[in-house]
Order: structure tokens, then C-alpha cells, then sequence
């Protein structure tokens, strides 16, 4: 299977917890994480099939999100902001969409990467899979930097995409919506979490 931005999430996350000289789990004898909601429910949808196949030009258009939508969020002026969304380099599956201040790099910005995964099974395994690293990762960072990692319930992004979290390590929400996952994050603006919330559903509503 191809290398998705969330296996990289989660390579990164145990790459980190490594580096602090702590067990993150999953070992290789270690049972896969089977493909679930947010509510802990079994996907149902068949491998193979076209069901929630998300559109190539969805993605391509990061679902319809614009420097005008991204302007409105940030409560700045959209004269102020740049869109640099482009298909990532290392693959063609993968779109990063960024809408950031034009003039300072820290500004304050929404952006957020859509990945076309291989199947919608593939998508949720690949939620699934993050999760797991993503609570152990940040627990072990925490106890070492004596920091807590923010954290928040599912039901707090209930109703976005198929199914939705917040990953504390890198402070931005995964969301799935078909086979297409997405981290999604605001930057440099109060209230980042509410924020991030109102981009995922627009965006979510927005692929089909």
C-alpha cells in the first residue's frame, strides 16, 4: 500500500516518542486496528466498492474552499491572504491547500491536506491506525516535556464528514469523508479549535 500523509503522521508521532527513549506500542506481533467510527462502530462499507468514492476534482478543488471563506474565519481582510494549494510533490494523491497571510509566513492561516485514498476501507483503517499512535504518542511526550497535550471528545465533532478526532500531538483534526482523509488546522487566531471545526464541515460538505 502507498505511503499516505497519515501513515507520515503516525511514523512522525512514534518517531518522536522513540527519541524521548519511550514505548509507544504497537509492536509487530501487535493486532492491526480494525476500521472504525468515531463511535466505535465497524465500517460497513464493502471493499471494491464505488460507495463514498469521493471525486478527484473535489479534492483538486479543496472542496470548494476559498481565500474568501478562509478570510471570513480568520476575521481578516481576503486581500491579505495567498492561496498556495498544489498537489503534493511526492504524490499525486495528495492535496495540500494552504490560505495564509500574504506577507508573514506566522500569520495567521487555515490549511489542511486531502488524501484520495485506496478505498473508503483503506480510509478508515488508515483513521484508525492514526488514533492509536496519536493517543499513545501523545501521552509518552507529555510525560517526558512535563507538558499536557490538548485533548478533546469525539462528540465534540460529531456530524463532521463520516467520522472526526482531534489529534493533540499535532494540534489538528483528522476527519474522513469517503476515502479521503484530511488534517485540518487553523493557525494564529483564538479559538482555533471552533475555527477548525467550521473549515472541516465546509469542507466535508463540500466533497462528494
Amino acid at each position: 500500500m502507498r505511503s499516505s500523509r497519515f501513515f507520515r503522521v503516525s511514523v512522525l508521532i512514534l518517531g518522536a516518542c522513540a527519541a524521548l527513549s519511550l514505548a509507544c506500542g504497537g509492536g509487530k506481533n501487535s493486532p492491526e486496528p480494525s476500521a472504525t467510527t468515531a463511535g466505535g462502530s465497524a465500517q460497513q462499507s464493502p471493499r471494491g466498492s464505488d460507495a463514498g468514492v469521493i471525486s478527484r476534482a473535489s479534492v483538486e478543488s479543496c472542496g470548494g474552499f476559498t481565500v474568501g471563506k478562509a478570510a471570513e474565519i480568520l476575521g481578516v481582510d481576503p486581500a491579505k491572504l495567498v492561496d498556495e494549494s498544489a498537489w503534493a510533490s511526492w504524490s499525486d494523491q495528495e492535496r495540500d491547500c494552504l490560505f495564509r497571510d500574504r506577507e508573514d509566513l506566522t500569520g495567521p492561516s487555515v490549511w489542511f491536506n486531502l488524501t484520495i485514498e485506496e478505498s473508503v476501507n483503506a480510509a478508515a483503517l488508515a483513521m484508525a491506525q492514526l488514533r492509536e499512535h496519536a493517543a499513545v504518542g501523545g501521552k509518552a511526550i507529555d510525560a517526558v516535556t512535563g507538558s499536557q497535550t490538548t485533548e478533546y471528545a469525539d462528540s465534540q465533532f460529531a456530524g463532521i464528514g463520516d467520522e472526526a478526532f482531534w489529534v493533540g500531538a499535532t494540534d489538528a483534526l483528522a476527519m474522513r469523508r469517503g476515502n479521503v482523509t484530511a488534517l485540518i488546522g487553523v493557525r494564529g487566531v483564538d479559538s482555533g479549535v471552533e475555527k477548525t471545526k467550521v473549515v472541516a464541515r465546509e469542507v466535508a460538505a463540500a466533497l462528494h
